[in-house]
């Protein structure tokens, strides 16, 4: 059995791309699934996120969430959420550093509008626009929430203002992982989850929970796929990737608009 791995922002599709999938790709899946083989969705998305588009095409299961939420085949087999008072100390140590915290959960996103100015309000209004009906206010008794992103694009003046940035950057992160908790720096977020986690540690769970057994394969593009490239057999980075993943991955392949998925499926032997 072959078991494939696909993150999706930026490895199945640009969601501000209106091409979305390509069809190759989609076109792949299907032959991957039609010979008997296991296709999983592995995304820093919490399940919230993941729109009907996407859940339409059959997927056999879900790591969502940074590995905190793993889902095969309609059944839940692993659920970590933060604490209430966990999510209260980041949203206070985030607002504080002037960043701004979304909350991410399997039902709903949460984010509060009033903190955000500038590109941050500029994100808000993305969130609300393209996850629609799933962005509510913080809150704290919320008991979906699993992880949050942190958009560090905050309006700090003066001079220094990079200085000042980074200095909260580093605020929020080094807080955050004395909290217990995994810190990955993609550049314009914080992407924060529970220690112990990660996509990486998400395959891992997700085979012994499951039981199955076979080689696996991971198609990813950002920092965020490192530790699931690790874990697998095969890794494949998409030409855009992230140049750490292109250094560790076992086959580069082209752009996903220029049909990446496919080709690479194809030489790696997981379609004929």
């Amino acid at each position: 059995m072959k078991i494939v791995f696909f993150d999706i922002d930026g490895t199945l599709y640009d969601r501000e791309d209106p091409r979305k999938i390509p069809q190759s790709a989609l076109d792949a899946i299907r032959r991957i699934q039609a010979d008997g083989n296991i296709v999983i969705i592995c995304t820093g998305r919490c399940m919230s996120c993941i729109e009907p588009y996407i859940r339409q095409i059959g997927f056999d299961g879900y790591i969502a969430g940074c590995g905190t939420h793993i889902i095969y085949r309609g059944r839940e087999l692993w659920y970590q959420t933060l604490e209430a008072e966990t999510v209260r100390e980041l949203d206070f140590l985030c607002k504080q550093a002037r960043l701004m915290p979304v909350f991410e959960g399997s039902r709903y996103l949460y984010a509060d509008e009033r903190d955000c100015t500038g590109d941050n309000l500029r994100f808000y209004h993305f969130y609300k626009a393209f996850y629609k009906g799933k962005l509510k206010p913080i809150d704290y008794r919320a008991d979906d929430i699993c992880k949050l992103t942190v958009r560090v694009e905050a309006d700090f003046e003066g001079t220094d203002a990079k200085e000042q940035k980074k200095a909260a950057v580093r605020h929020v992160a080094g807080k955050a992982e004395l909290l217990g908790m995994t810190v990955l720096d993609k550049g314009a977020s914080l992407e924060i989850f529970p220690r112990e986690n990660g996509k990486g540690e998400g395959i891992r769970r997700f085979l012994t929970l499951t039981g199955l057994s076979g080689t696996t394969y991971a198609f990813g593009d950002s920092i965020n796929d490192l530790d699931m490239m690790q874990q697998v057999d095969y890794s494949v980075a998409l030409g855009h990737a992230h140049p750490r993943l292109l250094s560790i991955c076992s086959c580069q392949t082209d752009d996903l608009y220029d049909d990446g998925i496919y080709k690479a499926c194809k030489k790696l032997n997981l379609i004929s």
